[in-house]
């Protein structure tokens, strides 16, 4: 009974669907709890003096929290207007983790694995904000390891996570100057290891000559390494090295953006 999809329909037609009423209901109160924060930071911004230092401060603080959240709000929008589909499940999370995120293949889906029936709002964004890489081209679903999958797409999921605790965490890590030197000295003991030496972000718009550095499949790598694909970004190179595989295999190896799409 658990796992019977309910499905959030937006007016244009577009679908997030969830394993249950739970699930949905801390995804309406994750959109709820956004809007609120940004309401809160904004009414307060409006009474400050900005003339004086504190203020000045204080006014800088809240103007960058109120930005991170507005993009938030516009992400998740991307999300549910897309043509992909995206399903809080609440099957179980990856071994020492709270949720994972990733491109089921059989189900034609993004698929956020929550290992519960209600889940908090900063767990959650972290996830959905793996599932907006999903969208613009910043992850991959692979058929393989994620060749794009790298420091930055933890670091943007934690900031993210972030606005959603404390305030003071949300100033110092959401949009404070937190990020990929911090997170790469704690990898050894944060789960992340498979991420050592990734430092460098990739998405589709990086050159492709950078993604062999990550990529652990020999064919796309040489087909990057012909000299005619030499100087193509990320995102050419795999759409073309796609259009091999689907003639040669029947399937792609790589999707983002549209293409995930259930077909």
């Amino acid at each position: 009974m658990g796992n019977n999809p309910v499905s959030n329909v937006d007016y244009l037609g577009d679908i997030f669907t969830f394993a249950n009423a739970g699930l949905q209901n801390s995804y309406n109160n994750l959109r709820s709890d956004n809007n609120s924060r940004m309401a809160g930071y904004t009414k307060e911004l409006g009474g400050l003096d900005l003339k004086t230092e504190s203020g000045a401060k204080r006014g800088e603080e809240l103007t960058k929290l109120i930005n991170a959240h507005a993009e938030f709000n516009t992400q998740l929008d991307a999300m549910e207007q897309s043509s992909a589909e995206f399903h809080i499940s609440n099957e179980a999370a990856p071994r020492g983790f709270q949720g994972g995120a990733d491109y089921n293949w059989s189900e034609g889906r993004v698929k956020f694995s929550m290992g519960s029936n209600s889940v908090g709002s900063g767990i959650l964004a972290h996830e959905l904000r793996h599932g907006y890489g999903y969208l613009i081209g910043e992850l991959s679903g692979s058929r393989y390891d994620d060749p794009l999958y790298d420091m930055t797409d933890e670091v943007v999921a934690y900031k993210t996570a972030s606005l959603f605790g404390t305030e003071s965490d949300a100033i110092k890590f959401g949009v404070g100057s937190w990020g990929i030197k911090e997170f790469a000295g704690s990898i050894e003991t944060n789960g992340y290891r498979n991420l050592k030496g990734r430092e460098v972000s990739l998405t589709i718009n990086t050159p492709a000559s950078i993604l062999i550095n990550y990529s652990k499949d020999g064919s796309l790598n040489n087909f990057i390494k012909s000299s005619n694909n030499a100087n193509l970004t990320v995102g050419e190179a795999i759409s073309s090295f796609n259009q091999i595989t689907k003639s040669t295999q029947g399937s792609e190896r790589y999707l983002w953006g549209n293409q995930l799409k259930r077909k």
